[in-house]
């Protein structure tokens, strides 16, 4: 299994989520901790695209979308598929 150690994340989530921010970044740090990678990876940025999440999404589905998205661009850059950009930070928008 390949370390996995993220210096800083951003996560800025809309309205109402305020108390849920905690609880959604502790699940998403356990979820990419048990995420396996093909190679390892050393980027300094990676931005997710915006995700659309509902008040009435779990907070682990939500994190299951930010970590999965990760480890996703994470491959597919990789494989020279994605070109990350300069920014650090994952927004999450409510459908």
């Amino acid at each position: 299994m390949t370390d996995i150690n993220i210096e800083k994340m951003t996560l800025k989530l809309p309205a109402g989520f305020e108390h849920r921010a905690e609880s959604i970044s502790a699940l998403i740090a356990r979820q990419l901790g048990e995420a396996s990678f093909s190679t390892s990876h050393d980027v300094p940025h990676i931005r997710l695209p915006v995700l659309k999440v509902s008040h009435s999404d779990s907070d682990r589905a939500i994190a299951r979308q930010v970590s999965s998205g990760l480890v996703r661009q994470l491959e597919n850059r990789h494989k020279g598929n994605f070109s990350t950009q300069p920014s650090g930070v994952n927004n999450v928008e409510c459908k």
